[in-house]
């Protein structure tokens, strides 16, 4: 099942934008991620077009407590060594305050990490962290960079089991 729903930003953020949004408020985890998110996606649909990149997909898959990116692809493969800049949260401890703080910051990244980044971003906001628990999971992410979209695949692994009772 293909689901682009938590994919697709209303607009395009500034770094500003993201670190104001940062410091200006306490932001739940879901609101950080989904402000960092939206920027990387767009500083990573940037880069795959300067590289002149057509496509890349990122593929993951976990089971028994252990998951992982299995691969990242770009077409060209030479697209994946760019450089791209992501927004990172960065936390520390306010000991006079007595709590966490967060800011935005800048890391350079080469664009086949900027992807792994982008893909475990993707799988957590759209409530698929966890897949490598139990039987796991697996799925991909897949830029379409002319249309400028992203979509996650996942599936979950389970174990079914078909008990039948008969009194002989």
């Amino acid at each position: 099942m293909t689901d682009t729903s938590d994919l697709h930003p209303s607009a395009p953020l500034a770094f500003e934008t993201v670190a104001a949004a940062l410091a200006a408020k306490p932001l739940s985890t879901e609101e950080e991620l989904r402000a960092t998110f939206d920027f990387n996606k767009a500083a990573v649909l940037a880069a795959l077009q300067q590289a002149g990149a057509t496509a890349a997909t990122v593929d993951y898959f976990g089971a028994g407590d252990e998951g992982r990116i299995e691969g990242v692809y770009t077409l060209p493969e030479s697209a994946a060594s760019t450089r791209v800049c992501l927004a990172v949260v960065e936390r520390s401890w306010d000991a006079d305050a007595k709590r966490m703080t967060a800011a935005a910051a800048l890391r350079d990244y080469a664009l086949d990490d900027a992807l792994r980044e982008l893909c475990d971003a993707a799988v957590t906001l759209t409530g698929h962290d966890g897949y490598e628990n139990g039987e796991g999971g697996r799925g991909a992410l897949t830029v379409d960079v002319a249309a400028g979209e992203f979509s996650l695949e996942h599936g979950n692994y389970y174990v079914e089991r078909d008990v039948t009772e008969h009194k002989l």
